[in-house]
């Protein structure tokens, strides 16, 4: 008989345990990080090259090519084209018995794809939703390289990215924290 009222939780509360779960896993990687420094005679260097326009995209559909072992794949936004041609490559990935780890944020790219045609390609290729935190457009790595990428979805052919070689000692973290994600996951 009443009617109901709703007010705002503030802010502080409604994030803190997001800000937790975030200083969790920084806390972990630094950790993590720290370890490998200490265990290494050398400085590791990376060789990073800046990418502008079409040859960013193109350098997405080089690294899914050359992906040898497995795949990370997160996608915050990609134009509908470059989009379509990244699953067709990771199709052929799956074909070729190569692990992927394949993410997406539909909350920007169903302006793309139809959210149905998105949950049907992470059926068909096992992948799953996320949340962007940071709204890069696409992060991809074969554990070797690493590609990360901004396009507007207002002007995605202004996009820019980094291609990064050398980067194996990292991406054996990342590898080993999805694999381990994986398991709980197909455990539980």
């Amino acid at each position: 008989s009443r009617p109901a009222i709703y007010s705002a939780i503030p802010p502080d509360k409604a994030l803190e345990p997001l800000r937790r779960k975030l200083f969790d896993e920084v806390s972990e990687t630094i950790d993590r990080l720290k370890l490998m420094y200490a265990s290494t005679k050398t400085i590791s260097r990376f060789n990073m090259i800046l990418l502008r326009g079409d040859r960013a995209y193109k350098a997405i559909m080089d690294l899914v090519e050359r992906a040898r072992r497995d795949l990370l794949a997160r996608i915050f936004y990609l134009p509908s084209q470059v989009l379509m041609e990244l699953v067709e490559r990771l199709r052929g990935l799956k074909q070729r018995n190569i692990q992927t780890y394949f993410y997406v944020d539909a909350r920007v790219l169903r302006r793309e794809v139809p959210l149905d045609q998105l949950e049907e390609m992470l059926k068909e290729l096992g992948g799953s939703t996320f949340t962007a935190l940071v709204p890069l457009s696409f992060i991809c790595a074969d554990f070797e390289r690493l590609l990360v990428l901004y396009a507007s979805p207002e002007n995605p052919s202004e996009c820019y990215g980094f291609l990064v070689h050398g980067f194996e000692e990292v991406g054996k973290i990342i590898r080993d924290q999805l694999v381990g994600e994986r398991a709980s996951l197909e455990s539980s």
